[in-house]
């Protein structure tokens, strides 16, 4: 296993090339609920960035607790979505560049859940090895948070289906 000083200087390079992403795919979607998406993905890529740049390896400081014990980003968005003006609304003309954005952000995203899982299981120490598992679940919900949006975009009408897990029936 790489020494955990490599493994955190990986990882905060990641956090801050995710925060550059998310601010350039924010500023350049026109969908409100993209932008709220993705200004959510740059507050919580900013708080993995905070934590790993304090992290020693000695210990958390009771801060760095807190979070893991903080709702994850599903939660977190799902109140964005809510807050919606219109359960209907609907993306009514699709940018090829928001779906490219989306496709860059899953895989990066993907990226990150594959390193920090794989880190967790490496990691000795107790208090690194939650960290590490919960920024793995973090990246994880933002890819399926992604996948759902993706979703919406291409199949708009029957993603709201899926979502409220909807029957359709001849009457």
């Amino acid at each position: 296993m790489q020494n955990i000083k490599e493994v955190f200087l990986k990882a905060i390079k990641t956090e801050q090339d995710g925060i550059e992403f998310y601010a350039k795919a924010e500023k350049q979607t026109r969908h409100p609920l993209g932008k709220k998406m993705f200004s959510s993905f740059i507050a919580d890529e900013k708080t993995h960035l905070r934590i790993l740049k304090n992290l020693t390896e000695e210990m958390l400081s009771a801060e760095d607790r807190g979070y893991l014990k903080e709702k994850g980003p599903k939660a977190k968005l799902r109140t964005a979505f809510q807050e919606s003006t219109s359960r209907a609304e609907k993306v009514t003309e699709t940018n090829p560049d928001d779906i490219q954005a989306l496709q860059i952000a899953m895989n990066m995203e993907s990226e990150g859940y594959k390193y920090y899982t794989n880190a967790a299981k490496q990691a000795t120490d107790p208090d690194i090895k939650a960290l590490l598992s919960r920024l793995a679940k973090d990246e994880n919900d933002h890819f399926e948070i992604l996948q759902n949006t993706l979703f919406l975009l291409e199949k708009s009408g029957n993603w709201f289906l899926w979502e409220e897990k909807g029957l359709l029936d001849g009457g």
